[in-house]
């Protein structure tokens, strides 16, 4: 097994997987991003990361966030009750899935 993955680091595929994988996982973050804006930009605060596969995403403070727990189609795991805040994966999620949680938690912002 070590000498199969040595030879893949030597091939440089690893290289090129990691390459393209980060590109894509950028082009998740930039999207999520961009659908943020569009759809919740004044009911929530974040900071788009330079690297990993999620955004902590602050909710305006009239909202809390123990509420989007309990909606099963977030499948929210991590919140901050303190800072009202919770962590948005994007790595596993398709732009559908992206724009399909987005809307759902505006959604439930909105009520």
């Amino acid at each position: 097994m070590q000498n199969a993955l040595a030879e893949i680091i030597k091939n440089g595929d690893l290289s090129r997987y990691l390459k393209k994988t980060k590109k894509s996982y950028h082009q998740r973050r930039d999207y999520l991003d961009a659908l943020l804006k569009k759809h919740l930009g004044n009911d929530i605060t974040y900071a788009v990361p330079d690297g990993g596969m999620a955004i902590w995403i602050k909710i305006n403070p009239m909202f809390s966030v123990i509420k989007l727990k309990s909606v099963p189609q977030l499948h929210i795991k991590r919140i901050h009750e303190q800072e009202n805040a919770f962590r948005f994966g994007f790595a596993s999620m398709n732009e559908k899935e992206l724009e399909e949680a987005v809307l759902c938690l505006r959604e439930v912002l909105r009520f």
